[in-house]
């Protein structure tokens, strides 16, 4: 990220970065490991979109610490211009507003910011104006045709910048958001599924390579539906039994609105046998799924690599994503004659349109889950014969 310096975040000769708080500021902040280290150095991978991101979430959830009182009596210093786009932004994170958005709403912030940054971070706020605005637009959409940038990081990063110029109206720091006579088309939304047979395949080179949760993150997102940043924010609380079996009872990050996914006898028997086998216990309410060194994971990006590296052995030189599982119990329920308001249903969203008065009146049960899931199966043997594979009923 040329021209926007992120604090603490540091590069070593071997293109690694690292998130260099020091032990004074851990310690202020309570920063600590379970062994009773603080956490002064924070690897970030090798150098690139993903270390900055990771590094700037760090940098806020450290000031966040600092504003709610851990040890700390002042605000780090920012390193952007008083009345600046970035020195709004670093007090937009501590306001009530910020506080109110959704975890994913929040990492998209996250995320976009340094190539924000990167033209705006220190310009005065009364010096961005429409033609400003519409030049980034242009120079974005470039970036997109020459592929430098992804059509969807085109349309996340301007959709975080017309938000935060809606913020600067609302702080009455310009009089109208000026973003300009510019549309921000979505892009085109992915076709790409799985069939049964491939996830069986992906779950079983998980578990050779090592990956034990991921090989279970797989297994429950094909029998949930859920996305990626819910299941891996799965905890042991959320998983619920009743007379018919085990079910999963949470919230989804993205829309607050509650799922509750049905699941299968052998997905819950590899539930307990993987917690019985973790090497640590793990709170409640803590994430179950862990990485191959123990930690969480603590953001899409191990997520994300942990699925390619498996994927990689799997499939090599597919390029289909953790997210399409999601897609792909989507159509087996839909060939299967599941409607669109079941559907809605076990993924939790608007997938049906004007749903208020249904959700008021019908309110989601598993009973009624666990039927969408009896459908799912007709739609698996439709799948599977196109693919000319055998089907099953479970993953394993």
């Amino acid at each position: 990220m040329a021209g926007a310096k992120i604090p603490y975040m540091t590069v070593r000769r071997n293109e690694r970065a690292y998130f260099e708080l020091g032990s004074k500021r851990a310690k202020e902040a309570g920063w600590i490991r379970d062994d009773g280290s603080y956490k002064s150095s924070i690897p970030l991978g090798r150098v690139g979109p993903a270390a900055e991101a990771h590094a700037l979430e760090l940098y806020h959830a450290y000031l966040s610490a600092s504003s709610v009182g851990t040890g700390l009596t002042a605000q780090p210093k920012s390193e952007y211009t008083e009345g600046s786009l970035g020195r709004f932004f670093d007090q937009y994170r501590r306001s009530a507003a910020w506080e109110r958005k959704m975890a994913r709403t929040r990492d998209d912030y996250v995320r976009a910011w340094p190539t924000i940054a990167d033209r705006f971070g220190n310009t005065d706020v009364r010096k961005i104006n429409a033609a400003r605005s519409e030049d980034f637009h242009h120079e974005l959409r470039n970036r997109e045709r020459d592929g430098t940038l992804s059509s969807s990081q085109r349309y996340r990063i301007l959709k975080i910048w017309r938000a935060l110029l809606g913020a600067l109206e609302c702080a009455d720091l310009v009089s109208k958001a000026p973003i300009g006579g510019v549309s921000n088309p979505q892009p085109p939304g992915r076709r790409e599924f799985w069939v049964f047979s491939e996830i069986t395949t992906l779950i079983k080179k998980a578990t050779e390579m090592g990956f034990h949760g991921m090989s279970l993150a797989i297994w429950i997102a094909w029998e949930t539906l859920y996305s990626p940043v819910d299941v891996r924010s799965l905890s042991t609380s959320q998983l619920r039994t009743d007379p018919d079996g085990a079910y999963f009872d949470q919230n989804r990050a993205k829309t607050g609105k509650e799922s509750l996914a049905p699941i299968s006898d052998p997905l819950r028997d590899a539930i307990r046998k993987y917690l019985d086998e973790l090497d640590m216990s793990v709170a409640p309410d803590a994430p179950f799924l862990r990485q191959r060194n123990g930690n969480a994971y603590r953001s899409k990006d191990t997520f994300s690599d942990d699925f390619r590296s498996v994927r990689k052995i799997a499939f090599p030189g597919d390029r289909r994503q953790f997210r399409d599982i999601r897609r792909s119990g989507n159509i087996e329920a839909d060939l299967g004659g599941a409607t669109r308001e079941e559907r809605g249903s076990i993924l939790a969203n608007n997938i049906a349109t004007n749903r208020f008065l249904e959700n008021t009146y019908t309110p989601e049960t598993v009973t009624k889950n666990r039927q969408i899931a009896k459908k799912r199966e007709l739609g698996r043997q439709c799948l599977q014969n196109e693919a000319g594979t055998k089907v099953g009923t479970t993953p394993r």
